[in-house]
């Protein structure tokens, strides 16, 4: 996956590896302190929470889910 070069890119960035299930791409949009919040109100801090956050939904029920704009 590209990484950002502009903040402007971090939507197209995050809806690509996000439609593509690419939790190491999705990952990389994150610094090592960031927080999530997910839909849920379910908060996370750090890069490995994040990703063990979406992890198991991508695995199931958002196997086949895309994002668009």
């Amino acid at each position: 996956m590209a990484k950002a070069i502009t903040p402007e890119q971090i939507p197209y960035l995050f809806q690509t590896a996000w439609n593509e299930h690419d939790m190491a791409g999705f990952a990389s949009l994150f610094c090592e302190d960031a927080s999530f919040v997910n839909r849920f109100g379910h908060y996370v801090k750090g890069i490995k929470e994040i990703v063990a956050l979406h992890l198991p939904i991508h695995e199931t029920i958002y196997r086949d889910s895309t994002h668009s704009e």
